[in-house]
């Protein structure tokens, strides 16, 4: 992914060169507050990218990094997915769980590894549908906002 907002310094590690991830500063929260006139809530549907959201609201994937600092989120694990994805993660973990915790316990058999399994999935999907929503730049005032993100020596 192309960062255009985010610019970080270099260094050298090794033989390689790349980018100095703490070399900026990446949480707006303070500046949120004063920004909510250029703010406003988009509904993410189930395996969005940022990068599409992006396209379909600025017509260029290139803000991508906007809305990932502006919502404080991992890009690849704080977006929403489909029922059969977050059904599957609960079914694995707690499959590990009695593997490797209770390998010598009855858990698999009645109804408790069913509870187990219900609390788990009720507690995934309640964290999945956590993501469901974020704040996006109003894409009239995005040019505004690219410029207090300057002013505030956030790029």
């Amino acid at each position: 992914m192309k960062n255009t907002v985010l610019k970080f310094n270099y260094e050298e590690l090794d033989e390689f060169i790349v980018p100095d991830y703490f070399s900026k500063e990446t949480n707006i929260y303070d500046l949120v507050n004063s920004i909510q006139e250029y703010v406003s809530l988009y509904k993410i549907s189930d395996n969005d990218k940022l990068e599409r959201i992006s396209y379909e609201i600025y017509g260029t994937t290139d803000y991508w990094d906007i809305l990932l600092l502006l919502n404080n989120r991992n890009p690849l694990f704080d977006l929403p997915y489909d029922y059969d994805t977050v059904y599957d993660n609960a079914k694995t973990f707690v499959n590990k769980y009695v593997y490797y915790i209770y390998s010598n316990a009855l858990l698999n058999v009645g109804s408790v590894f069913q509870d187990l399994y219900n609390e788990f999935l009720n507690t995934y999907t309640n964290e999945n549908e956590g993501y469901r929503y974020m704040l996006i730049v109003k894409p009239s005032k995005i040019g505004e906002f690219i410029k207090i993100l300057k002013d505030n020596a956030f790029l």
